[in-house]
């Protein structure tokens, strides 16, 4: 049995061990949980959208030893119709995920929090006297804790232990390529196979990433549309003729903020919460951000003031909330498409909200 710490984090991406990091800073007795050993993959793009000006203190100490490919350029396609490229000093580092949250979680570490291999199936109140606690189980142990921190995904058990239902949610696919790059330019292909979504290239260490991310039901399955765009991109010399396939992979990503996403003693931080960009569909600094703002929020009884402190966040990843995501990528579409082909100054303005969000 392992009791006595004051908060448990579920999840350690970079939502969860942001969230530790602070925590340690200020001296705070915290546990560090996740279903997997690190490293370990985690299916994701891996751009770092806009992180030279990211203020964060865990990412700034990993920042020299971090395997990264800078990117500079931008071209946009409406399916396979080119519309515009855009060039600005820094648009994102492209990293490995795996690399990445290790490093992340590494830096919690050091900085004073624990962790350990720990697959949190259930979570239950338990009074003892005056004081609640919660009890975190897997199969054979549990764990005590005074409060919270859910970073184990948008369908963790802590979101549905604040009473959360399946969330709306979209679906990526992504090959890892190994091969000798033909630029370092990244490209975005909108509304890619007439499906609701975009599908990408992005150039990385070693080759390239190429994926696509769509939301809601599609007409066939997605890895028709990622072998479609493979060979388009093949075709069209984006990538080598000559190259490998290290890996695919995929998974759901939330497309909204879920309901319920804090109470007294435990809080939901990045994809837990359903914490990403509604346009860009940009994660990572926002589950950052968030697992920082939750560590600020802690107090020694209560985590209450996170309510507060999260909701400008909400309203910078959220454009509407109150429509349904797939009737709002659809009219986000439409108005990018209507954007970027009007001109250059309505371009700039899609381009600098795409990326630029600080």
């Amino acid at each position: 049995m392992y009791q006595n710490y004051d908060v448990v984090v579920v999840g350690a991406g970079p939502a969860g061990s942001t969230a530790a990091y602070y925590l340690a800073k200020k001296n705070v007795k915290v546990l560090l949980v996740d279903r997997q050993d690190f490293p370990r993959h985690k299916a994701c793009g891996g751009a770092l959208i806009n992180c030279r000006k990211w203020p964060f203190e865990n990412y700034i100490a990993i920042k020299e030893e971090l395997r990264s490919c800078e990117v500079q350029k931008a071209l946009f396609y409406w399916h396979k119709k080119y519309v515009c490229e855009k060039t600005v000093d820094h648009l994102f580092d492209q990293v490995k995920r795996h690399e990445f949250d290790n490093l992340l979680l590494e830096e919690a570490i050091k900085r004073g929090a624990s962790f350990r291999r720990f697959h949190v199936k259930s979570i239950t109140p338990e009074s003892r006297g005056n004081n609640l606690r919660y009890a975190l189980a897997d199969d054979k142990e549990h764990i005590i804790a005074k409060q919270i921190i859910g970073a184990d995904g948008f369908n963790g058990v802590t979101a549905k232990f604040l009473g959360n239902p399946r969330t709306a949610y979209g679906l990526c696919q992504e090959y890892d390529i190994v091969c000798d790059k033909i630029d370092r330019k990244s490209r975005f292909f909108f509304l890619w196979g007439r499906e609701l979504g975009y599908a990408w290239i992005f150039p990385t260490f070693e080759g390239y990433y190429a994926g696509l991310g769509f939301i809601g039901k599609t007409r066939k399955r997605l890895r028709f549309y990622l072998d479609d765009f493979m060979e388009y991109i093949i075709q069209q010399g984006l990538i080598p003729k000559h190259h490998t396939v290290r890996k695919m992979f995929g998974g759901p990503d939330p497309v909204a903020v879920v309901p319920n996403y804090c109470d007294k003693h435990i809080v939901l931080c990045g994809d837990s919460m359903g914490l990403v960009s509604q346009l860009a569909g940009d994660g990572i600094y926002y589950a950052m951000k968030s697992g920082k703002i939750a560590a600020e929020a802690y107090k020694e009884e209560t985590m209450e003031d996170y309510g507060k402190l999260i909701k400008p966040v909400i309203d910078e990843v959220s454009l509407f909330q109150k429509i349904p995501p797939k009737s709002l990528g659809m009219f986000l579409a439409r108005l990018i498409l209507l954007a970027m082909t009007r001109s250059h100054t309505a371009q700039d303005l899609v381009f600098k909200k795409f990326f630029m969000r600080q």
